[in-house]
């Protein structure tokens, strides 16, 4: 019984072990980031300057797209801009930005969005609420 006991507790032992090692298709996704994207927001006089960031990883071809959303007394505006860059590791480039004013009770959304042959992977939002700058 003894022996039968430790068998059966050898191979639960090694299947949780199993379960505990990352994922085939996790490990290499994480490995394949060829960017990384960052949302700057800067308060100036006009407003709040906006701006999408993108550093190089790998150097292959990505496309990135900022979208901005506003919406205060004055009324809503959307904007996106984009454009398909390549950078070398360790290279960051702005890909764009809007400075944009805000009442007192607005809100701005700005979206960073990277992808690579189509699929997503990376995605930054930042937003604005009531003047405060909030990272969500």
């Amino acid at each position: 019984m003894s022996v039968l006991r430790s068998s059966v507790l050898a191979i639960a032992t090694f299947a949780a072990g199993l379960l505990a090692l990352p994922q085939a298709g996790e490990a290499d996704r994480l490995r394949d980031v060829p960017a990384s994207a960052r949302i700057e927001i800067d308060q100036t006089p006009e407003g709040f300057r906006i701006a999408g960031l993108v550093t190089g990883i790998e150097q292959v071809p990505v496309q990135a797209e900022l979208t901005i959303e506003k919406s205060d007394q004055a009324g809503r505006v959307n904007s996106q801009q984009g454009q398909e860059l390549t950078l070398p590791p360790g290279e960051t480039r702005t890909i764009a930005q809007n400075t944009l004013s805000l009442g007192p009770e607005g809100q701005i959304a700005a979206t960073l969005v990277l992808r690579r042959d189509g699929v997503v992977f990376a995605r930054v939002e930042r937003t604005i609420r009531a003047g405060k700058i909030e990272t969500r």
